[in-house]
């Protein structure tokens, strides 16, 4: 009777290979079956309503005409990325200033921090006008809104974190003599690392919001000038891409901002 033959095994690394290829396609359907889901609601909204196109189009039209059409948008978001930009790092270097003065000065602490929360009380819609007669119906003025929108964050948990330093640590530094620089350079900011990078990732979706709504208001150029040019001559075609073009905008923002914060957690647990 003739021997039966055994089939050779897999190649070493298959098996890895194929968990790994799995658990990346896993992986990517976890992070697109919201915006799958959303767009097939806002498909089945418009089938069911017979929503016409004038007022809203469908997912595919307003898909193909962003990325035909995206050569004419190119200018404005490039604008608008470097008001977000500049207004995001302007923002956190003066939270992370003025939480710094706060720390070292009692007295500045009861001035600064009451100001930041009345800062913060106001409505961005409302400070847009007070800004504006201040610096002007410019691109300054779009920055500023985002730098004050980004500062709140910035100040608030900088300070918390300035605050959260090791159990014994400034006892430590006490017995050997060091000051309050030395203190704040080697245990305070270290301390505080985290909460600043937690401040950036919301600080950063906040600058969108404001960068959006300020070019909407006074702009000239960006994005959410180009939203309120397309809402006044009724194009809706173009304000839906627009607006498309402005929400994968704040999802990739956000997602840089989140997986930095999640390295720089895993470095300082």
């Amino acid at each position: 009777m003739a021997a039966r033959e055994v089939p050779a095994p897999p190649p070493a690394g298959t098996k890895v290979i194929g968990r790994g290829a799995g658990r990346a396609a896993a992986g990517l359907i976890r992070m697109i079956w919201p915006y799958c889901l959303i767009i097939l609601l806002w498909q089945c909204w418009l089938v069911l309503d017979d929503v016409p196109a004038l007022i809203a189009p469908s997912p595919l039209q307003t898909l193909a005409g962003t990325v035909t059409g995206f050569a004419q948008y190119l200018p404005d978001l490039l604008t608008t990325l470097m008001v977000i930009g500049t207004g995001l790092g302007l923002g956190m270097l003066l939270g992370i200033t003025v939480a710094s003065l706060s720390w070292f000065s009692p007295m500045l602490s009861g001035v600064l921090t009451p100001l930041t929360i009345l800062l913060n009380t106001l409505p961005s819609i409302a400070l847009i006008p007070i800004v504006a007669s201040i610096f002007g119906y410019t691109l300054y003025t779009i920055i500023v809104i985002a730098a004050l929108i980004s500062y709140f964050p910035a100040f608030v948990l900088t300070r918390s974190g300035l605050d959260s330093i090791p159990p014994g640590a400034a006892d430590l530094l006490h017995v050997l003599g060091a000051g309050k620089r030395r203190h704040y350079l080697h245990v305070a900011l270290p301390a505080a690392v985290p909460n600043i990078i937690t401040a950036l990732r919301i600080s950063a979706m906040l600058s969108v919001v404001g960068a959006l709504t300020a070019e909407w208001l006074l702009g000239t150029r960006g994005l959410g000038y180009r939203l309120a040019k397309a809402q006044q001559i009724m194009d809706t075609d173009q304000a839906w891409q627009v607006s498309l073009i402005g929400v994968v905008l704040s999802l990739v923002i956000f997602g840089i901002a989140s997986g930095l914060e999640r390295k720089v957690s895993m470095k300082f647990r």
